[in-house]
């Protein structure tokens, strides 16, 4: 298998890219708890501090990825296509190589007949959507209920635990003004923006992209294609996480965007997950992490990282260029990320 994670912490200010309701004029920004070490009084307390769901940076992660489709020439779902993301969620979505009326009778069948039609469905639909390839689905409307589990993970956007204290939530006033005043035409509102050091978590099984993994492992696409939908899988994280283009309320509140870090590892035979960015020597603590994972389990790492000239001035972040792959920009990092991973495909061929 091959397998990528990665870590970053990235400094974020005045953002409004994950907000959860309106009360009355007022719209607040997502917030979750944290357990945080209080080392004054050496005990744990809870903390509720701004945060960007996961689920937020995933729907920006799919719609660059039918973006780069298109590039790629490699099919997308008339759903995924317009940014619709219910991957399955309604009876009437089916792979248009399976006709209605078979499916309906296929989806009451029992027993092997059921298994099998749940390992077609699944095929059907990775080679018709390369977003449900990648970030799953859940058919749940036939005996056996057909579920993909992402190829993709993302994590909670939560500020770094090392400073917290530099984290700040503020309501910013806005009025909509009209000259004449006319009724309802002017408004008073608040939009809660928020600051922080964030810490941004991911990882993506390449090996399963193009392959089924509900019923058996199975090729569904051609090697030609499954390479480009690789690229793809890639080019589109590195849009979400190295540009930093997701959220909402970016016409008006785009943040300053600014990755301070970053570690990246690309493991063979065995998934190998790196460090969280919340300590500052987590670069450090994944080189040693990597190095033990090797002799233990035998298999591959390949490490990646930046730093940038903030993080090396302030002295937070260091990276032992003898045990890593150490590059001078966030682009340079995903840039490395295609030629390693890219490879290690072609090696597996």
């Amino acid at each position: 298998m091959v397998w990528l994670s990665l870590s970053a912490r990235v400094l974020l200010n005045v953002g409004a890219l994950n907000m959860v309701e309106s009360v009355g004029n007022y719209t607040r920004h997502r917030r979750a708890p944290m357990v945080i070490h209080d080392e004054n009084a050496g005990t744990f307390t809870v903390r509720f501090v701004p945060a960007i769901s996961g689920e937020s940076i995933a729907h920006a992660y799919q719609v660059h990825l039918t973006e780069f489709a298109e590039r790629y020439s490699l099919p997308v779902c008339d759903r995924c296509a317009v940014g619709e993301f219910v991957k399955r969620g309604v009876q009437q979505h089916i792979p248009r190589s399976l006709s209605s009326q078979a499916s309906k009778k296929a989806s009451k069948k029992t027993g092997e007949d059921a298994v099998t039609y749940a390992h077609n469905f699944e095929k059907a639909v990775i080679k018709e959507c390369v977003v449900e390839d990648v970030a799953g689905f859940l058919y749940p409307f036939s005996t056996v209920p057909v579920k993909r589990t992402s190829c993709i993970q993302f994590g909670y956007m939560i500020p770094a635990l090392d400073n917290v204290a530099a984290t700040a939530l503020e309501p910013e006033f806005h009025v909509r003004y009209t000259q004449t005043a006319a009724r309802g035409e002017q408004a008073i509102y608040y939009v809660e923006v928020s600051s922080a050091i964030y810490v941004v978590s991911s990882s993506l099984d390449v090996s399963r992209i193009g392959y089924t993994s509900m019923i058996k492992r199975e090729p569904a696409v051609s090697s030609d294609e499954r390479l480009r939908r690789i690229e793809a899988a890639i080019n589109a994280l590195y849009m979400t996480i190295g540009q930093g283009a997701f959220g909402a309320k970016r016409s008006r509140s785009l943040p300053d965007y600014q990755v301070l870090s970053m570690i990246v590892a690309v493991s063979r035979d065995l998934p190998f997950n790196v460090r969280s960015g919340h300590c500052a020597e987590y670069i450090k603590e994944t080189v040693k992490a990597a190095k033990t994972f090797r002799e233990i389990t035998g298999s591959e790492v390949k490490l990646i990282a930046y730093v940038s000239k903030l993080d090396r001035e302030m002295g937070k972040v260091e990276a032992p260029s003898d045990e890593v792959s150490v590059v001078d920009t966030v682009d340079n990092v995903f840039r490395e990320i295609k030629r390693v991973v890219l490879e290690e495909y072609r090696n597996a061929l």
